[in-house]
């Protein structure tokens, strides 16, 4: 559904059509093109599919023609003596996957050996047995010699150290040349196209893309035989540049005859499968905030996540991390941030750890500090660039995402014009620290923590307590649960979520007196020494 939404599977169908329609005995190499995690896996696969339904479909119209029946009649007595595999022309298809070899001789003989396994399962004995002997004779030949051409038949008759069993085998069995023509002739004589896949070039090391690439030009013009190489064109090339010492492009360009590039991806559209899948996640939830005509969700995806997501793979591993960290803490953090600090962690580590590390630069509180001493907003910014740079890290979208997730920051820089000009560019209101409390904030110096542990511990009072006390709790189970915050220090912290709740009017006006009321009779018992700090809930 995921390729389909990114308009994949229009683009899978016409590359598994081509392939269909190629109709020449000559073998054929292609390429297909495209950056890791763009979809190529994908593609085959659909590709694959569609190669099937397009034989099939083949197949439907030329039995629908309205002379078939009448060519059926006359054809009767011939096509009653020819096998269903005469009469059945569907490619075989081969998924080789060559991650489990020991040298280039090893990789040839695993993919004759492959071949040979796969043509078993037809049902033409003799053209099964004429094609299995002649991939037999050649294959045992290979696996004899310590050499593999690299062009053409010619190859220097240098054997391996082998038994006398294996000696005597190899001088029954012909050249390698007359090996190799009668392979030829057996696969052109076959009726089926033999269409073999190999993905994931780009993921193997040097040498073994060196090795691929000598085993396709050693098998590349057998008939009826075509191969489709998935990649990264860039690390390829590079790969064969470093090994051959030549240029690599033109190298693969003498290997491969025809090439597709797989589509770029449209961004809006990669957004728009991240949120659905992320709705999937928090909706399970009743209780979460809504990213529907969120405007800091937005924010944060603008500022935060969508400049590291270029394909699915970005989207599955971040998603994927943040589901197993949601599960955990979406009682006491904001889903919005944890996306945005997941996102962080999984694709710039550097910066999760320096934001994790720098809570006092970051965070309002009394231990608040800034980079370095400078009261001026655009000094302490150019300061900042100085610093960021040093560290590596790109200074506008490291300055885009702390001046998101932390107004004590985005203050920092520059009190005044900087502020107003994120306020204006993202429509969102910078938040105080009463507000980034009620919102269980990333930027609130009580929330900080957790975003960078597990250690549900640490929570003095639980969200969930909270917000009980200040929507369900009888007025006698209120009262026992307000004493017990002030017997465990907790009662200013208590009163400080209370007072953002109501900031946030999320607290009905019935249940915010029935909370002053009790804490104006209980007040002489609190343990902070100024009552008139409580004054402000009431």
């Amino acid at each position: 559904a995921d390729e389909d939404l990114l308009g994949r599977s229009d683009f899978a169908k016409q590359f598994g059509k081509s392939i269909s329609e190629y109709d020449s005995k000559d073998g054929l190499v292609i390429g297909l093109y495209g950056k890791w995690g763009s979809g190529k896996t994908s593609i085959i696969n659909m590709a694959i599919s569609e190669i099937s339904v397009y034989e099939d479909e083949a197949q439907k119209i030329e039995n629908e023609k309205w002379y078939s029946r009448l060519y059926k009649r006359i054809r009767k007595s011939d096509t009653s003596q020819k096998t269903e595999e005469d009469q059945n022309h569907n490619p075989i298809i081969i998924k080789f996957s060559p991650w489990n070899y020991s040298d280039k001789n090893n990789l040839i003989s695993l993919f004759f050996h492959e071949l040979k396994n796969k043509l078993g399962v037809t049902k033409k004995r003799n053209v099964k047995k004429k094609i299995g002997k002649a991939i037999s004779q050649y294959s045992d030949i290979i696996d004899a010699l310590s050499i593999i051409p690299a062009v053409g038949p010619a190859i220097v008759p240098i054997l391996k150290t082998t038994s006398k069993a294996a000696g005597a085998k190899l001088m029954e069995t012909p050249s390698l040349n007359d090996a190799k023509e009668k392979l030829c002739e057996a696969l052109e004589d076959f009726n089926h196209k033999i269409i073999v896949f190999i993905d994931d070039i780009d993921r193997l090391t040097t040498p073994q893309i060196k090795d691929i690439f000598q085993l396709v030009k050693q098998v590349g013009d057998f008939p009826n035989i075509i191969y489709v190489l998935t990649m990264d064109r860039e690390i390829v090339c590079n790969a064969l540049s470093e090994y051959h010492n030549i240029d690599g492009d033109e190298y693969l360009k003498k290997i491969v005859q025809v090439s597709f590039e797989v589509p770029e991806i449209d961004k809006s559209l990669l957004t728009e499968i991240l949120k659905g899948r992320l709705g999937k996640i928090i909706h399970k939830n009743d209780c979460e905030e809504k990213f529907e005509n969120n405007n800091y969700f937005e924010t944060v995806l603008e500022n935060c996540v969508n400049p590291y997501i270029k394909n699915m793979r970005d989207i599955n591993r971040l998603l994927n991390a943040f589901q197993f960290k949601y599960g955990a803490l979406w009682k006491e953090t904001s889903f919005v941030d944890l996306l945005a600090i997941t996102a962080i962690e999984i694709f710039e580590p550097k910066l999760y750890k320096w934001i994790a590390y720098n809570k006092n630069v970051l965070c309002e509180g009394k231990e608040h500090t800034c980079l370095m001493i400078e009261n001026d907003g655009n000094k302490y910014l150019k300061q900042c660039n100085e610093k960021f740079s040093n560290l590596g890290f790109d200074f506008n979208r490291v300055i885009d995402i702390l001046s998101t997730l932390f107004t004590r920051f985005a203050k920092d820089i520059n009190k005044d014009s900087f502020v107003k000009y994120l306020t204006k560019k993202h429509s969102i209101k910078y938040q105080s620290e009463e507000e980034l409390t009620s919102k269980m904030r990333v930027g609130s110096a009580e929330k900080f923590d957790l975003y960078f542990s597990f250690n549900l511990w640490s929570i003095k009072i639980p969200r969930e307590e909270i917000i009980k006390c200040a929507n369900s709790y009888s007025n006698f189970t209120l009262r026992q649960k307000i004493k017990n915050f002030n017997k465990d220090g907790n009662i200013i912290l208590f009163l400080d979520n209370i007072e953002a709740l109501a900031l946030d009017n999320e607290i009905l006006n019935n249940r915010l007196a029935l909370i002053a009321s009790i804490i104006f009779e209980l007040q002489y018992e609190f343990k902070d020494p100024d009552p008139s700090v409580f004054y402000n809930t009431s």
